[in-house]
């Protein structure tokens, strides 16, 4: 369901000793290939017209692309199998279209999907509630992992927004990627003002920093402004050369929060556990309290 640059294929493809080649002939106009259960094929589709067949539902493969960006990659718990050039993949519950020139790819429950998309307004469709997901940047700040409470999840690269059924996620406002520059910026400043921390909000409400309920990271010569969306999980990576603070719209008595195993912070709401993940954060700044946690 496009190509995927940052995924890296942990196989041997180059030794195809072990590898059934099959090139299929153009014989009719969607040519079909069965997926042997157990071993490893190599498939080359050379009319980009194929369907690759597998004897198992959706959720029990996953797929990515390869590494040299030009064909995928599907794995499941017997092996996987390295596709060029076909044009669907047919599960026992499902097809699921390669090909996607409008720019929307539909979430596969239970599948694990490496997307990349190719337009300049690619769409993931969702179909369930924002409140039942949790999304963040990736590690390496280019891209967004969705999850879901099964621990499901997928990695989206060059999409703009994730569409739920009950609201539409503009991802050029997600903390996606860091610059040390200061270049990177979202939010309107007529709806997401920024204020000194130092200015009392008890006399001066103003300094009330965020207006809204969305999640708007704004950049200050220092670091990342990031308010809490109290509607979502959120996992978020800072700039390590930077000062980011994360901003909650409450007072601190509200919340607690202490360090994870993994050297994040966690910070949670003391009255109905929802939770947060922050790495590389400095700061956390309530309405009357601003913590120095790096």
């Amino acid at each position: 369901m496009g190509s995927l640059s940052n995924f890296k294929f942990q196989g041997q493809v180059d030794d195809t000793s072990d590898l059934e080649m099959l090139q299929t002939t153009d014989t009719a106009a969607d040519d079909t290939v069965v997926d042997e259960t157990g071993a490893m094929q190599m498939v080359d589709e050379a009319d980009s017209s194929d369907v690759f067949v597998f004897d198992g539902d959706a959720a029990s493969y996953g797929w990515g692309a390869t590494e040299d960006g030009e064909g995928l990659v599907v794995w499941s718990d017997s092996g996987h199998e390295v596709l060029y050039g076909c044009k669907t993949l047919r599960f026992n519950d499902m097809d699921v279209s390669l090909e996607n020139g409008d720019g929307e790819y539909e979430d596969v429950a239970g599948a694990t999907q490496h997307l990349e998309g190719s337009t300049d307004s690619d769409t993931f469709v969702v179909e369930g509630l924002s409140s039942d997901y949790g999304y963040g940047p990736t590690e390496d700040g280019e891209g967004i992992v969705i999850w879901d409470a099964d621990g499901n999840y997928d990695l989206l690269y060059g999409f703009e927004s994730i569409r739920f059924s009950d609201m539409t996620v503009n991802l050029a406002d997600q903390p996606c990627s860091y610059t040390d520059d200061g270049s990177d910026s979202s939010g309107d400043p007529a709806t997401d003002p920024y204020t000194d921390p130092a200015t009392d909000p008890a006399t001066d409400p103003g300094s009330d920093p965020w207006t809204d309920e969305g999640l708007d990271p704004l950049r200050d010569p220092d670091g990342d402004v990031v308010a809490d969306d109290p509607s979502e999980t959120q996992t978020l990576h800072g700039s390590p050369d930077l000062v980011d603070r994360f901003v909650f719209d409450a007072s601190a008595d509200d919340y607690a929060w202490e360090p994870a195993d993994d050297g994040g912070w966690m910070v949670w709401n003391v009255n109905d556990d929802s939770h947060d993940m922050l790495y590389d954060y400095d700061q956390l700044q309530f309405n009357d309290f601003l913590d120095d946690i790096a």
